[in-house]
């Protein structure tokens, strides 16, 4: 075993991968003038929020009832050709359908048994071995979270395992003439199935999430070639990677820090803000709009000034066309250090996504900087919310505690039908 190609191979592995992390620790150590200690370091800081140790938001669901469970369903859904799926089988995110957590205790438990008569397979219970647990208990910190469905894919190695016993035991049982058979009934479950996911693709990304948004960029990269744009980054369904790859070559910046730069402001601003008052270079978009950024600037700063405060607090909150806007008059660092949230309300619980549906809101909390227009004395940040009709609005600030609870520093609630 100690001569195993397979044993060497793994050991450089393991070796290139502590490696390359003593060389991130040490050249962020040196980078933060060697004043940090490791337990500060991003990397160390990262590390140990993926493993799980570090409080989350979301500690429900790293509990160990939890956390197996999903494990569990994530190895069913895994396991079972999508041709076969069950129709009325949804992706929720609280409940994970009790018969694929059945189907994974079942998969995994038939995988150990097959091995029982096939101990002599290396491959396979390698394959078992170092599938799924023994990855999502390193990373548990994202693998116990719904939303991350792609670590799934860890537990692959049971789908193989499991597959890969039938067909063995099938061929024991009839011999090699069952073999072309067995092939050419995997390659029609495997077109149902790759046939069925993209169905079940295309009605998860709805048509303004993926060609309207692709044409929307294009006209703005159009308009703005050579030029400055401030991206307000709340535009929903695009993270930065995203924004940074539709607009490569212009100079994109999220937040103007008015005051705090001697640089002139950006010549743009891409928002979903329906800023009803002022000319958009590009009107025939339908989700992400070009403004110029003197423009966008005025027009908000008048609409405040005619307005009331819908909530007065900490940030007074006003609402500008499809968008909350949140003002403080004499911002300190401390008022932009903790998370804002905003649960927004639909009057129909249908229009809400899918897993959303069961909580009757729409979370959609933000960082200062992510939502900023601009920032200097006088704070002001954009949180645009959904084109369906909203009912009410709850929004405020708040902290977690070291215990992982939240507290809230203020907040307040908009009705906006009756």
């Amino acid at each position: 075993m100690l001569r195993s190609r397979y044993l060497t191979l793994g050991v450089v592995a393991s070796l290139f991968g502590v490696s390359v992390l003593t060389f991130n620790f040490t050249n962020e150590y040196f980078a933060l003038n060697r004043e940090t200690p490791l337990t500060e370091l991003p990397s160390f800081k990262a590390m140990i929020k993926r493993i799980g140790i570090e409080p989350s938001n979301h500690s429900e669901y790293l509990s160990w009832p939890a956390f197996p469970e999903r494990q569990f369903y994530r190895i069913g859904m895994m396991s079972l050709p999508y041709a076969f799926s069950p129709s009325f089988v949804e992706q929720r995110i609280d409940a994970p359908s009790r018969l694929f957590v059945i189907l994974g205790i079942a998969a995994l438990g038939a995988s150990l048994i097959g091995l029982l008569f096939f101990r002599r397979n290396k491959i396979l219970l390698a394959s078992l071995a170092l599938s799924g647990f023994c990855w999502a208990l390193l990373v548990r910190g994202n693998a116990a979270y719904p939303w991350h469905s792609h670590e799934s894919i860890f537990y692959i190695g049971v789908a193989l395992t499991l597959f890969s016993l039938v067909g063995l035991y099938l061929r024991r049982l009839a011999g090699d003439r069952f073999a072309a058979a067995l092939s050419v009934a995997a390659l029609l479950i495997f077109a149902v199935s790759a046939l069925r996911m993209s169905q079940l693709n295309n009605s998860y990304q709805p048509d303004i999430f993926n060609k309207v948004a692709i044409a929307d960029f294009q006209s703005i990269r159009d308009m703005t070639d050579g030029k400055s744009v401030q991206v307000n980054s709340n535009i929903r369904g695009h993270d930065r990677r995203m924004i940074d790859y539709y607009l490569a070559g212009r100079t994109i910046t999220y937040t103007y820090r008015a005051g705090l730069s001697a640089a002139r402001p950006p010549d743009f601003v891409a928002s979903d803000m329906r800023a009803d008052g002022i000319a958009s270079f590009t009107s025939h978009n339908r989700m992400i709009f070009l403004y110029e950024w003197d423009d966008y600037h005025r027009y908000i700063s008048e609409s405040i000034e005619r307005a009331e405060p819908l909530i007065r607090a900490a940030f007074d909150v006003y609402i500008v066309d499809n968008a909350l806007i949140y003002v403080n008059d004499a911002c300190q660092e401390h008022d932009l250090s903790e998370k804002f949230f905003l649960a927004v309300y639909p009057s129909d619980k249908n229009d809400l996504p899918g897993y959303r549906r069961q909580h009757g809101f729409e979370n959609l909390d933000f960082h200062f900087e992510e939502q900023a227009v601009w920032m200097g004395e006088r704070c002001v940040a954009a949180a645009s919310f959904p084109d369906y009709e909203v009912a009410r609005i709850k929004t405020g600030q708040f902290i977690q505690r070291p215990d992982g609870s939240f507290e809230h520093l203020w907040e307040g609630e908009i009705h906006l039908t009756q």
